[in-house]
């Protein structure tokens, strides 16, 4: 099974956000989570797990 261009859009969308320390905006505004990574990279690991265990998808594969 292939995954959706909905999913794969989210995920991109979600590590664009992640890298250039914009995830989150306006609610993480001001915490430097990025900062975090070089002392604990599981971080990162914890991050992606939450998102992707948190995407809800219908028959289709649409978010």
């Amino acid at each position: 099974m292939k995954v959706s261009n909905y999913l794969s859009g989210a995920v991109r969308q979600f590590s664009y956000w992640f890298v250039h320390g914009t995830l989150g905006y306006p609610i993480l505004e001001g915490i430097e989570y990025l900062n975090e990574l070089d002392e604990d990279s599981s971080c990162m690991e914890q991050a992606f797990s939450i998102f992707m265990n948190n995407i809800e998808l219908d028959n289709v594969g649409n978010i």
